[in-house]
Formats: structure tokens, sequence, C-alpha cells
């Protein structure tokens, strides 16, 4: 009996010590396949890349020779783009219209139905290098069909990098619908809207099935347009907009500059939210708006660290005799933090 029990652990040991064995070989062999599969898209980069070089160097390359080079679509976008932002001019337009005469944009398309939101939009900024009649419609339908905001933003970033007209309609209906956190690209594609057609772009902050983080992109962008027709606009969500909306409306008005948003800026600096409180003081500043240095020196002393500094930053905006509030309030001690929030804007303000 216990012959036949160590016998049989002897076999349980055999059989795990295989198991190990086996995991182990299957490990390398992943790992060779790896390595050989990397060193392989290696190689095709660097031909891709020498490719890409010899068309911008006026080169005539066959049609066919492109094709065999960009056959791995994922590593013919990622090329592309990669070499966009080293070349410009005739030379990369030439290697565009190459590349475009061999059907690359049409067979990157695919690449939108990828696992990975990083290859979708990957391929979608080389597509819009590669623009076309055909590739602007693929763009086009980006927009109108496509789930991902992001995917929608790119394809409408393309459009715009290539003096294609964006069809504003569908794109501004799709940020209405899109419930998905706004993408940082989405900055570039507002302003571009904002400069050309304001009040359309700001239709779009009246439907309450808009995202917050779309309508405080949209604020932005509103407030760097230039268009000072804007300014009531921008007021009217100050007073009565969502906490992130009033927030980016005080900001707003500060970059658009426009003095007849001081009434709204005074009753800002009074606002229960210390973020807008804080936007409100850094708007007064960049407008210059003197009548209002009295209510930047008392929120010096406000209980809110992000208030103070914004005030007292925004008092050395003024020149000599806001300094002089600054050094008045070290000199008579009441409030230790406003003292210290004085001293260290004044310390910085000399080291600038």
């Amino acid at each position: 009996m216990v012959d036949g029990s160590l016998l049989l652990i002897w076999y349980a040991s055999l059989a795990v010590s295989l198991i190990a064995v086996g995991m182990l070989a299957l490990l390398v062999l992943v790992r060779m396949a790896s390595a050989i599969g990397s060193t392989r898209r290696g190689l095709a980069k660097k031909n891709l890349s020498r490719l890409l070089i010899e068309i911008s160097a006026g080169r005539e390359i066959d049609e066919s020779v492109i094709r065999r080079l960009t056959r791995d679509r994922r590593l013919a976008a990622q090329a592309l783009v990669e070499f966009s932002t080293l070349v410009r001019g005739d030379e990369l337009q030439d290697a565009l219209d190459q590349l475009k005469a061999a059907g690359l944009g049409r067979r990157l398309q695919p690449l939108l139905a990828h696992q990975s939101s990083e290859v979708r939009v990957l391929a979608i900024e080389a597509i819009g290098l590669l623009m076309d009649d055909r590739n602007e419609k693929f763009l086009q339908w980006v927009i109108r069909r496509n789930r991902s905001l992001r995917n929608v933003v790119a394809a409408a970033r393309a459009l715009q990098n290539s003096g294609r007209k964006l069809e504003l309609d569908a794109f501004l209906a799709d940020l209405r619908m899109h419930r998905a956190s706004a993408p940082a690209e989405l900055n570039a594609v507002l302003a571009d809207i904002a400069r050309e057609d304001p009040e359309r772009l700001s239709a779009v902050l009246k439907d309450h099935m808009t995202d917050v983080s779309v309508k405080v992109q949209i604020i932005s962008a509103l407030g760097a347009s230039g268009h000072y027709t804007l300014v009531e606009t921008l007021i009217a969500i100050l007073d009565s907009g969502e906490q992130q909306e009033r927030v980016a409306a005080a900001a707003a008005l500060g970059v658009l500059g426009h003095p007849a948003a001081r009434a709204a800026l005074k009753r800002a600096l009074k606002d229960q939210d210390p973020d807008v409180r804080a936007e409100a003081a850094e708007a007064v500043g960049q407008i210059m708006l003197e009548a209002l240095q009295a209510d930047l020196a008392a929120l010096v002393s406000d209980e809110t660290w992000s208030v103070r500094f914004q005030a007292a930053r925004a008092l050395l905006q003024f020149g000599d005799s806001s300094r002089q509030a600054l050094a008045d309030i070290i000199e008579t001690p009441s409030d230790a933090r406003a003292v210290r929030t004085a001293e260290l804007v004044l310390a910085e303000g000399r080291a600038t």
C-alpha cells in the first residue's frame, strides 16, 4: 500500500514536471515568434520608410511595388503619419500623390473596423493625408455613422486640415448624440468652427442632451473665437449655467477680452463656487478691468488658495498701484494667508 502511494506520487510529480517543461517550451516558442514578427515588422517599416523617402525625392515608383510594401495596413498608416511630420511642402505632396494613385487610402479604410481605438484614429489621420473625393466621402460617412466620438473628431479634423468642407449639421448632431467625454482633440475642431460659424456652434449649448464635457470645450472655443458678439452668450452661461459651464464661461470671457463683461465678472468674484471666483479673478486681470482692483484685493483674503492666488496674480497686471496694494497687505498682517499669498506673488513677479 505504501509502495503504491509512493508510485502514485512519483507519477504525479513526473506529470507536473512534464507540464512545466511543456509550458516553458511554449513560452520560448511564443517569444521566438514574437521576436521574428517584430524583426519582420521592423524590416517592413524600414523598407516602407525608404520607399517614402525615394518618392519624396522625385523618383517614380511602380504601383505594384507600392502596394506590396504597404500590404500591412496598420504599418503603412503609422509610417505615413510619421513621415508627414518630417517632410513638408512639395516633397510630401509628391509622395502623397503617388500613394493615392496606388489606392492606399482606399485600402486603409478597413482599419476602421479594428478593435483598437488607437489604430482606428491612426487610420483616419492617414486617410486624411491621402485626401481625394473618395476619401472625403468616406470621412463624411464616418462622421454621420460612427459610434465613437473620438473617430468622429479625428475625421472632422482630417477634413479641416485638408481644406475640405465639414458637413457641419452632421458633426454638430454627433456632438449632441454622444454621451462619451469629449476627447482633447475636439478643441482644434471647435476652434475652426467657432471662428467661421459661432452662432451655430453656440446653439449646441442650448441642447440639454449634450454632454457637459462637450459644452465646456464649446464655451472655450467661443471665447477664443475673437467674436465680441458672443459676450452676452458667455455672460448668460456664467450667470445661470451648470457649475463646469460657468467656470468655463468665466475663463472664456477673459480670453475674449471685452470690457462689457465687467459687471458679470464683478458678480462672479463673489460667487459661492471657488472655481468660478478663481477664473473670474484671472479674467479680470486678462481684460485689465481697473475698476475691479478693489474687488481683487479683497479676494486675496479668500478662504480658498486658488482664489487668493489668482486674485493676487491678476492685481499684478495693473502695474505699480496694485503692487503697492499687495505690499500693503504684507505690511498690515491681519490675515496670515493673505500675507503669504501676496509675498509669493510679488516674489514670482520679481523673478519674471
